[in-house]
């Protein structure tokens, strides 16, 4: 008996549309960020001025998509505009960010090491032959405290390239920003492009164009798309997890070869959902979410007590933050408890 036995396909007919990195045709309920952002570059490369865009929302918004989606439509509209797009997630270095932009303008750097001013010298005047320049700085926030010079060298960029230049930095929250230099907030923060949260309507609406195209049509109904949605919801308005749980409960189906999407199937994966995706957070927000898993609801001083137990000390001031972090990205809710005094008490969502 084969180990790898084939699985038949009676449900997903094309998978990818169901991959959170696929960027659809169609990006239903972000047409006016769409419009903004494209409109940003356009007024940049008509006038060759230089302009920057900070977008930020919760995951699964649709920022990364969004902005994905109107650099294809850029590549058709002006293929002489130089795109770069760095996932500072995997780039967290001052080095490895500028290695990574050199190498998309196909710049020779040393591989031993390089001056950061000889290595910005010769792609400023690569970029002279270009028509413009779009950068984009994704997971931002993941560098701000330890390579903030970076981030000082991106603020000075138009004042050395010969050409329009528009910066999109994109990250899950601001609170980062209050940490850095006024001479960087003021210059690559100051135009805010916020994506709030999708509502339960929303995501069903985003998963039901999905799924015409990528699965068999009579392979799921209406209360899985809306179990998967409220999925989505629960974890903070994020379609990525909503998505997610639709393709996975689809394997699910196929690999039991069912012919149908089940909420049992939803159900089965949606804890594996939820796990991925604390898996992927910030290193120091993950013990807060397995204190939280193990004691429940706990008022914040007891949270942070047993916090410090386990990491080491932090100011009361730090932690507060990485609530309000956690909170904002739908992981946990915070309530005040009906006591004397500002007592805030958290737990899971």
């Amino acid at each position: 008996m084969s180990l790898f036995e084939p699985v038949e396909q009676r449900i997903l007919r094309d998978a990818r549309v169901l991959d959170p990195d696929f960027v659809p045709d169609v990006l239903p309920f972000r047409e006016s960020h769409l419009q903004e952002i494209a409109s940003s570059i356009s007024y940049a490369l008509e006038t060759g001025s230089s302009s920057n865009i900070f977008v930020v929302g919760p995951p699964g918004t649709g920022k990364t998509a969004s902005i994905r989606y109107v650099l294809r439509e850029l590549s058709s509209y002006s293929p002489l505009t130089f795109q770069s797009y760095i996932n500072c997630w995997i780039y967290r270095s001052r080095f490895s960010i500028i290695s990574a932009l050199a190498g998309a303008l196909r710049v020779p750097l040393p591989r031993r090491g390089f001056a950061p001013d000889e290595a910005y010298s010769r792609i400023f005047e690569r970029l002279g032959d270009y028509r413009g320049a779009v950068i984009v700085l994704d997971e931002v926030d993941r560098i701000a405290s330890a390579s903030s010079d970076v981030l000082y060298d991106f603020s000075r960029l138009h004042s050395f390239v010969d050409g329009p230049l528009v910066l999109i930095t994109i990250a899950n929250t601001e609170n980062f920003v209050y940490s850095l230099d006024p001479r960087i907030t003021s210059t690559l923060f100051s135009k805010k492009l916020v994506f709030e949260r999708y509502t339960v309507p929303q995501l069903k609406e985003i998963l039901r164009e999905r799924a015409k195209i990528a699965l068999a049509e009579g392979s799921y109904d209406d209360n899985v798309l809306g179990m998967c949605a409220a999925i989505g919801w629960k974890r903070g308005g994020d379609a990525r997890a909503a998505i997610s749980c639709l393709r996975e409960a689809a394997i699910l189906a196929e690999r039991k070869g069912d012919d149908r999407i089940t909420v049992s199937h939803v159900k089965a994966v949606a804890e594996s959902v939820d796990g991925a995706r604390v898996s992927s957070l910030d290193p120091k927000l993950r013990p807060i979410v397995d204190i939280l898993r193990e004691n429940g609801e706990m008022r914040v001083s007891a949270l942070y007590d047993e916090y410090v137990t386990r990491v080491g000390k932090i100011t009361m001031r730090a932690f507060r933050n990485y609530i309000n972090e956690l909170e904002r990205l739908g992981i946990v809710n915070v309530r005040r408890l009906p006591v004397r005094g500002n007592v805030r008490a958290v737990s899971l969502r």
